[in-house]
């Protein structure tokens, strides 16, 4: 007997155990760190429930993407054109998740290296991660005035807004949204963000406009915002930027 005890509260700090041995939490951090090394992540993407975090990364053309709930453990559908070149869980597990297959998600990560052609929701919000503020600019205008520019791009995302597909109009939603947040506290902006908060976006969309909104405090928003404020999950984040 070494003298030490497994119950006494200090033995259990830190990453390693007493002997050395790796703890649960270094071996998830040492494979967060591997995988993701030289990715750059974006914001969650509003696919799924409310308590669904999708995350995508990128590296030049290589995409992956982070996938837990804080919520109860179920499957979460991310379209039948995703293709899986490689998946993990947070301790470095091998998943094996087939193209377009359902993926459980708990309240530990998943991790996805993605193949090409990338799902549609997935294009429309890395092309508008990756536009400078002068295309983005006249995506905004044309969309304020219920135009669509004559280009690939215009047309995806002209479609997705109509569709049926859940999944693809809230990509869509979020992708003005990431077109408004390039152009500052300017009018075109606050019409991108106006039009996702008149719209039957999902709520995490909503929130992020709503937020962009608070921020800029135009009292052109006030009639748009006063209906939305008497959703807590939506209004939290805006009062806060407020105050």
């Amino acid at each position: 007997d070494d003298g030490r005890d497994a119950n006494e509260p200090e033995h259990n700090f830190g990453t390693v155990t007493w002997d050395y041995q790796p703890k649960p939490a270094y071996i998830a951090m040492k494979t967060l760190i591997q995988y993701f090394q030289g990715f750059r992540p974006l914001d969650r993407v509003g696919i799924g429930e409310v308590n669904d975090f999708v995350v995508p990364f990128i590296k030049g053309d290589k995409v992956k993407l982070a996938l837990w709930t804080t919520g109860e453990s179920h499957s979460i559908e991310l379209g039948e054109d995703l293709r899986v070149a490689r998946a993990m869980d947070y301790l470095g597990k091998p998943l094996n998740v087939a193209d377009g297959q359902k993926i459980v998600i708990d309240d530990g990560p998943r991790y996805l290296a993605l193949a090409r052609p990338l799902p549609l929701w997935l294009d429309l919000i890395l092309e508008a991660q990756q536009m400078d503020a002068d295309r983005a600019r006249a995506y905004a205008m044309a969309f304020a005035g219920n135009k669509e520019r004559n280009d690939p791009y215009s047309k995806k995302l002209g479609d997705a807004l109509k569709s049926d597909n859940e999944r693809e109009k809230n990509a869509a939603q979020y992708a003005l949204s990431v077109l408004a947040g390039k152009l500052g506290d300017s009018q075109e902006a606050l019409n991108l963000y106006h039009r996702i908060l008149k719209s039957d976006a999902g709520l995490l969309v909503k929130k992020k406009a709503l937020t962009a909104v608070a921020i800029i405090a135009s009292q052109r928003s006030e009639p748009i915002v006063e209906p939305l404020l008497r959703n807590t999950y939506l209004s939290q984040d805006a009062a806060d930027r407020k105050s």
